[in-house]
């Protein structure tokens, strides 16, 4: 059963890891959308201030707590960091833009270090090798004018949680 569960695993991460090496954000010049290019946790070399995106992580609704199921994308992120010794990563959170920047703010730096003390305590991630920031809104994958462009809630709603997510930042290759 655990085999199956691996499996799933890795293949779900590998469906994660291709879309989102082909995710947008936002240019900070245009404000708007344009291709991003995320590194993969299966990627071997890697440069400062490269950007990776794992597996989804998903918090309890305006909490820090990563839900139970996502564990083991803090998992992988623990393990990549433990296949590289050579790296010092940054474990980044972002919110969509609906509450206020403060809010938002707090929230996802409280939530970048619930990830970065589950490394350390639940995996044995060596602590000087992992930081957390909380970016709250200051960053979009997809700018809000393309978000209200749409009619249909449910698709607003997914541009929206596309913007909430945990990034890895290569800080330092030794």
């Amino acid at each position: 059963m655990r085999t199956v569960l691996n499996i799933i695993l890795i293949l779900s991460f590998a469906f994660m890891n291709t879309f989102f090496a082909q995710t947008k954000k936002v240019s900070p010049k245009t404000n708007k959308t344009v291709k991003a290019n995320y590194k993969k946790l299966t990627d071997s070399i890697f440069e400062k201030g490269d950007i990776i995106q794992p597996p989804e992580i998903v918090y309890t609704l305006s909490s820090c707590e990563v839900l139970y199921n996502y564990k083991d994308s803090v998992k992988l992120i623990s393990q990549f960091l433990l296949r590289h010794p050579n790296l010092v990563i940054e474990i980044g959170c972002h919110t969509d833009s609906r509450g206020s920047a403060y809010y938002n703010t707090k929230l996802t730096e409280c939530r970048s270090n619930s990830v970065r003390d589950i490394m350390i305590r639940d995996f044995s991630c060596p602590q000087g090798r992992v930081t957390a920031r909380g970016y709250g809104e200051d960053k979009p994958l997809i700018a809000d004018q393309e978000i209200l462009k749409l009619r249909a809630p449910e698709e607003k709603e997914n541009l929206h949680r596309k913007n909430r997510r945990t990034e890895i930042k290569i800080l330092e290759v030794r």
